[in-house]
């Protein structure tokens, strides 16, 4: 299968996965072609040769497909958060976010080898909470749940943080081939 082929009509199959709530039906985009199809080190380059032009259009449209895509498994994923972060502290902040076309691009660009199904953070949720122990209270409930998805990743970077100063907690999770990222963080910044 090509590259072409991989788009299909608007990038996306648009019945697969079908899910309803009372009267409303919702439809989850699936790829129409697994994203390492078009490896990112091509992307990459074409996005640097002509981020414009014909070429980056075929480009755009599976990167575009591969975000649409996670859009079930997020909501699904921030419901989750949301519920069990309530019960540990009814105030915290739960919030849902699709990394943005110009820093997947970024991305990318710095790591020519990776494949877009290695981008754990295409798609994220996270829950801010008031106190430290709380993050590690939901992080322990996580841990001690049965899901249908698969464990793939956590980094404790409250405990060992990042050169820049960064602080949280991620847990990433698997969800018929996407890997929405849950961050946990304090509102202190310890």
């Amino acid at each position: 299968m090509d590259r072409g082929e991989c788009l299909g009509e608007g990038g996306v199959q648009e019945l697969d996965g079908l899910h309803g709530a009372g009267d409303a039906v919702f439809v989850w985009r699936q790829p129409t072609c697994p994203p390492m199809q078009a490896s990112s080190s091509l992307i990459s380059l074409i996005f640097r040769e002509n981020f414009w032009g014909l070429l980056s259009l075929q480009c755009l449209s599976v990167i575009n497909n591969w975000r649409s895509s996670h859009a079930y498994p997020l909501n699904t994923f921030q419901i989750t958060l949301r519920t069990k972060a309530r019960k540990i502290e009814s105030e915290v902040i739960v919030a849902q976010r699709s990394k943005r076309l110009e820093s997947i691009h970024k991305k990318l660009i710095s790591k020519p080898t990776m494949r877009m199904t290695q981008m754990q953070d295409i798609a994220g949720c996270r829950a801010v909470f008031e106190k430290l122990r709380n993050v590690y209270k939901l992080v322990s409930e996580y841990k001690s749940s049965r899901f249908d998805h698969k464990f793939r990743n956590e980094k404790d970077y409250i405990s060992n943080p990042k050169p820049d100063g960064y602080r949280c907690y991620h847990l990433v999770y698997e969800y018929r081939g996407t890997r929405p990222e849950t961050s946990i963080y304090t509102g202190l910044r310890v």
